[in-house]
């Protein structure tokens, strides 16, 4: 991935950010800032004291931006696509955060740039800077053009039974929360692959989570670890306190045996199997 696309849009957020943030309350920074940051990254905030918005790193600025999408909304009459790609731009930076030795492939680094850039518009960058994403995007694209690149020389579709095809079956959480959040080993850990529409019309784009009422009782949070790849190297993780289930226990769905299930929309973060459609932004903390 070309850490220059990166920097750019950092740079861009925090600009944002400043611009219209201090417009809406004279208390901005605790409403629309350190309120709105995930819990790991509020720890931070209390042990550091940041004062500026370019002490924080890309994910602390795009959750920012994230959970202030209605005031940035209304302020650049934004479409609704442009909330998808700030979304989108979340999980590359994740991806990125934990991608193997290897590095990210250029079809897939192709992709992110794209999707950069069409946020960076949306944010009116300069265009001396859109330049540069441009160019990134351009050179990839000529990478990817070439007869010796491996997109030419792929098979077009997957056997049905191709290891890729396999891994939609299975999720496999352990290496990735052992090396990333081994704290959270402790807690009742369900984990889902990804339900997406395009496997099957019946799929939500969601995860499914499904665990007892008994592990409420037993359990100080119940961690949930949705699948963003079929290569069992990425995720989204959630630390939901019980507490906040059994006090919304109304508005999930549990069956006559005991057993809670959860759809949860993989952008929206909502809970699609029951109409109260719950929230669960607020407890993922990547």
């Amino acid at each position: 991935m070309e850490a220059e696309a990166l920097k750019i849009l950092t740079q861009q957020l925090i600009d944002v950010l400043k611009l219209v943030l201090p417009k809406i309350s004279s208390d901005w920074w605790r409403l629309l800032v350190i309120e709105k940051l995930t819990f790991d990254q509020q720890r931070f905030a209390r042990k550091y004291q940041p004062d500026s918005l370019e002490q924080f790193d890309l994910a602390a600025l795009l959750r920012i931006a994230e959970q202030n999408w209605n005031i940035l909304s209304e302020f650049y009459s934004f479409e609704t696509i442009v909330r998808t790609w700030l979304k989108e731009a979340q999980h590359i930076r994740n991806t990125l955060a934990h991608a193997s030795v290897d590095g990210i492939d250029d079809e897939t680094c192709y992709r992110y740039v794209d999707t950069i850039e069409r946020l960076l518009k949306a944010f009116e960058t300069s265009q001396d800077k859109l330049a540069i994403v441009s160019n990134q995007k351009k050179v990839l694209f000529n990478k990817l053009a070439s007869p010796a690149s491996p997109i030419n020389t792929k098979a077009k579709s997957l056997p049905s039974q191709s290891p890729l095809a396999k891994a939609k079956l299975r999720v496999n959480t352990k290496p990735f929360l052992t090396k990333n959040f081994p704290e959270f080993l402790k807690y009742k850990i369900t984990a889902s692959r990804m339900y997406e529409k395009n496997e099957k019309k019946n799929y939500l784009d969601n995860w499914w989570f499904n665990f007892s009422e008994d592990n409420l009782k037993s359990n100080e949070f119940i961690i949930l670890v949705g699948a963003l790849d079929y290569e069992n190297k990425n995720f989204r993780v959630f630390k939901v306190p019980t507490a906040f289930l059994l006090k919304n226990f109304d508005k999930i769905d549990s069956d006559k045996n005991g057993w809670i299930n959860l759809y949860i929309h993989s952008v929206d973060l909502i809970d699609l199997r029951n109409s109260n459609n719950l929230s669960f932004r607020e407890f993922a903390i990547n």
